[in-house]
């Protein structure tokens, strides 16, 4: 049959805790084949200020599988505003996948949902 790699994002979360600051991926193969991501992130203020970069760890999966890519930078912490973060995941045998999501950071310091853009 025809070889059919389709990966779709689910959820994006971000958090931060204790001055650590996690990002968490969920996605799932809507392909036929085994999928192999990694990737990585960056958290960007209006000006285009890089506050923060992280990696994902490296996440297999077969067709139909559900899967969690995860990053935890520590000792990060961001002051209220509005951010932009940049996905970049790398899928091997396949195009890279490339998403921006807006987030706020409240001044107590919670975190909204992040607004995936087209």
């Amino acid at each position: 049959g025809t070889i059919e790699r389709k990966i779709e994002i689910t959820k994006l979360e971000c958090s931060e805790s204790l001055n650590d600051f996690r990002v968490v991926v969920l996605f799932v193969n809507k392909g036929n084949v085994v999928f192999d991501i990694t990737g990585n992130f960056n958290v960007i203020d209006a000006a285009g200020n890089v506050h923060i970069r992280g990696v994902f760890d490296e996440v297999y999966g077969m067709p139909k599988d559900k899967a969690t890519l995860q990053a935890v930078q520590t000792s990060k912490h961001l002051e209220p505003g509005d951010y932009d973060i940049l996905i970049n995941l790398d899928v091997k045998n396949s195009d890279p996948i490339i998403k921006e999501a807006r987030f706020t950071v409240a001044a107590n310091g919670s975190i909204s949902d992040p607004i995936l853009k087209d």
